[in-house]
């Protein structure tokens, strides 16, 4: 083995060895996470009725764990793998990654349309800006994988996988950007729709919880986009992905937390405890500006509907029939 295959070979070691210590903490994290917000899921989501956001959660809840533990045994695999199957057992999980973070960035998208009213033009516009930042990330994600090259390992008892240079690292850098580009457009509408629910309601706790979330979560995402586009751009390849899977994770945390505080908020403004119940209810959340009957003022409802969409009830949940 010659010196440039040598330092090369450590190289890799020593890098697979970080992205793995980052990948496991993400693991871990994801683990006390679902540990701690175990009863607040079961008694808030599982009662209710099966719809496309419920869908949506589900998928954002468990798709990290097999992703993220692919991705683990992907830096300690064995030398048992051809350069054909390292190239799958690299791809596969890592575009599950990419997948995690956009299904994420789904929740956050229908909370912004629950945040505006449910208006037509914002519909129209989400749905437009969802689809381009999916189509853009996945597509340039695509190509980088595509792009890499896996050669057989000069060691493989010190690594199974060994991953040639593409010179291909523009493609993730576009991709971070994107996420970065979302993360700043679903934050301005936030704030201005969140200012003018919070003009209209200041006493209200749910468009405090919806705005500090909100805040929250957005300048986390940016801060870890912008984290992840200065190593695709200044790091060498093999760093390329060290904060990935913690900006996933992240996102499903968030995401997930977000929910379950808006639900649990909701719930407790009615009057309703946090237990499990024996009906089964809607997730069609919305919030939307209403008079209240006296003064006039614009107040506001979180609004919930059966699976038909014809009933909607302000500050109640309705039970499935």
């Amino acid at each position: 083995m010659d010196d440039y295959v040598y330092q090369r070979l450590v190289a890799q070691v020593v890098s697979s060895r970080y992205t793995n210590y980052c990948n496991v903490a993400s693991l871990t994290v994801l683990i006390l996470e679902y540990m701690q917000t175990f009863d607040l899921e079961r008694s808030l989501i599982w009662p209710i009725k099966w719809n496309h956001v419920k869908l949506i959660y589900v998928i954002n809840r468990y798709l990290p764990f097999p992703v993220v533990v692919a991705l683990v045994y992907y830096n300690v695999a064995p030398p048992i793998f051809s350069e054909r199957a390292c190239k799958y057992l690299f791809s596969v999980p890592s575009m599950g990654i990419a997948v995690c973070i956009l299904i994420a960035d789904a929740l956050l998208y229908i909370r912004l349309y629950a945040l505006s009213g449910r208006t037509r033009p914002v519909k129209f516009f989400l749905l437009a800006n969802v689809t381009l930042v999916v189509v853009v990330a996945l597509t340039f994600f695509a190509l980088y994988l595509a792009a890499g090259r896996f050669i057989q390992s000069p060691a493989p008892e010190l690594a199974g996988c060994f991953g040639a240079t593409s010179g291909a690292g523009k493609y993730v850098m576009i991709c971070y950007a994107t996420l970065l580009y979302s993360a700043i457009v679903t934050m301005g509408l936030s704030i201005w729709y969140g200012l003018k629910m919070y003009w209209s309601s200041r006493e209200s706790h749910l468009i405090k919880v919806l705005y500090r979330d909100g805040a929250f979560y957005f300048i986390t995402i940016a801060v870890m986009s912008i984290a992840n586009g200065i190593f695709s751009i200044g790091a060498p390849a093999r760093y390329r992905f060290l904060l990935a899977v913690p900006q996933a994770v992240m996102h499903n945390i968030l995401a997930t937390r977000m929910i379950l505080h808006l639900r649990e908020t909701a719930r407790s403004e009615m009057g309703f405890s946090s237990d499990v119940v024996n009906h089964s209810y809607g997730f069609h959340a919305t919030i939307s500006r209403r008079k209240s009957g006296d003064n006039g003022r614009s107040t506001l409802g979180l609004d919930t509907c059966d699976d038909s969409g014809e009933r909607t009830i302000s500050w109640h949940d309705t039970p499935s029939r």
